[in-house]
């Protein structure tokens, strides 16, 4: 098996890591502006359902702060009924028979009544 990416890095030695590093800055950036700039609500959260980003459309939606919602687990904010789907979800993730999933309910609002 060729390996192009090793094949290329050794070509082009340290310059190569330089550029490298600079893609994945620029990557990284876009995943922000991505983010942020969306007219719908998004949240990035890691395999356990902690939120690492949220943008400004997901506080509105749910009526928190990104400082209440940042730290917390997805399952916190989801309505009762909804967590089990989206645990099965997130199983067939780890098991490699989906790459991603989305919701577009579930996600509860500061003011639900069950949160009472």
């Amino acid at each position: 098996m060729c390996d192009f990416a090793g094949t290329l890095e050794s070509a082009l030695g340290a310059g190569g890591r330089a550029f490298k590093l600079e893609a994945l800055r620029e990557s990284k950036e876009l995943f922000r502006r991505a983010l942020e700039n969306a007219t719908v609500g998004m949240a990035h959260t890691k395999v356990d359902g902690l939120m690492l980003h949220v943008n400004d459309r997901f506080c509105k939606i749910t009526g928190y702060s990104r400082r209440e919602l940042l730290g917390r687990k997805f399952p916190e904010i989801t309505h009762p009924e909804c967590v089990q789907t989206d645990e099965r979800l997130l199983q067939r993730i780890m098991a490699g028979e989906l790459s991603t999933y989305d919701r577009e309910n579930g996600i509860s609002v500061r003011t639900a009544p069950w949160r009472s």
